[in-house]
């Protein structure tokens, strides 16, 4: 447990330096010049155009893929029958 709390210690400290790095450009530029920059680059704009478009689709191929296999799922269980997972034994129908 202290080796999570290191890395989580760890990872919430870099990311407070980020962000606080990127109010803070350089040459007395406004705090606001990055964002302003991410907004009207069209290199930027594109960049994240594209991660939107891609989350997009990937969450609709996963929608589209889940749902008919968790209904399948849900409609043909067998009446008493589980999955049962043991950490000794790993995973495996019971019933």
């Amino acid at each position: 447990m202290p080796a999570l709390a290191f890395l989580a210690a760890l990872f919430f400290a870099a990311l407070i330096d980020n962000g606080a790095r990127s109010l803070v450009p350089p040459g007395g530029a406004p705090w606001f010049a990055y964002y302003q920059q991410l907004a009207t680059d069209p290199f930027y704009l594109r960049a994240l155009f594209e991660t939107v478009a891609l989350a997009f689709v990937t969450t609709l191929v996963c929608l589209i893929i889940g749902y008919p296999v968790a209904f399948y799922l849900v409609r043909h269980a067998r009446a008493g029958r589980t999955l049962y997972h043991s950490p000794k034994q790993g995973l495996f129908p019971r019933g």
